[in-house]
Order: structure tokens, then C-alpha cells, then sequence
């Protein structure tokens, strides 16, 4: 479970790089747009933690304003339960699929490309998935 989801939330990263920051910087000059960016940001990172980080370092290095940040940290802390969602649409039945997948993915894709770390990020999920069947 706690490998699976490191690995996830470690490879989205990866995958995304600058393009995530960029994104976010554009995003949080509108209010509105910032609570929907933080949401979808932390929902594809599995990571609040990870997300606020961001968000107090791109406020501190005067990326966004502290105004511009409200409104994504709202969408971070309502990102945080996507995964709870998830797993109430009971998606743990097709963890073995997201494992064969991911491992597919990255077995036939190029060391660190997008695809390779896109692959990863699903193997962490299928394995994420397959825990929380494990532990229920």
C-alpha cells in the first residue's frame, strides 16, 4: 500500500515536471481557477503534503501571491479525498489489471520517458489498489 502509493505520487511528479508548475502558476491568478487547479493537482499527485509544499514555495519565491495560494489550498485539501473516492467506487477489483498495465507500459517504453513514468505511476496505483484489498 505505502510502496504503491510512493511510487504513484513519485513517477506523477517525475512525469509532469515544469509543465505541473507552469500550469499552476497560470492557474492560481484566478481564484476560482487556483481551487480547481489545487484539486486536480493534489487528486493526480495523491499528496497534500506535496501540493502545499509547492504552493508555500511558488508564494515564497513570489510566483503567486498569498491571495492567489487561498484559493488553490482550498482545492488541495479538497483534493485529498479523491483516493477515498476511488476506493468507494470500488475500484480494488481492478488492481491486478492496473498492476499488469502499468508494468506493460513501462516495460515497452523508453527509459525516463513520459510513458515510462506514466506506466510507473499506474503500477503504483494497481499496487495501491491491491493493498487496500489486501487490508479489507
Amino acid at each position: 500500500f505505502l510502496y504503491g502509493m510512493g511510487t504513484m505520487s513519485k513517477n506523477l511528479k517525475a512525469g509532469a515536471g515544469n509543465e505541473m508548475r507552469d500550469i499552476l502558476r497560470e492557474m492560481c491568478k484566478n481564484r476560482v481557477l487556483g481551487l480547481i487547479t489545487g484539486f486536480i493537482v493534489t487528486a493526480v499527485l495523491s499528496s497534500s503534503s506535496a501540493s502545499s509544499v509547492m504552493l508555500v514555495s511558488f508564494v515564497e519565491s513570489g510566483y503567486i501571491s498569498f491571495e492567489q495560494s487561498i484559493g488553490a489550498l482550498l482545492g488541495v485539501n479538497i483534493g485529498t479525498t479523491v483516493p477515498v473516492l476511488l476506493v468507494s467506487f470500488k475500484l480494488t477489483r481492478y488492481s491486478l489489471a492496473f498492476i499488469s498495465l502499468g508494468y506493460a507500459m513501462k516495460s515497452i517504453s523508453i527509459k525516463d520517458s513520459r510513458q515510462a513514468y506514466l506506466g510507473e505511476a499506474l503500477l503504483g496505483l494497481g499496487l495501491l489498489f491491491f493493498g487496500i484489498d489486501i487490508m479489507g
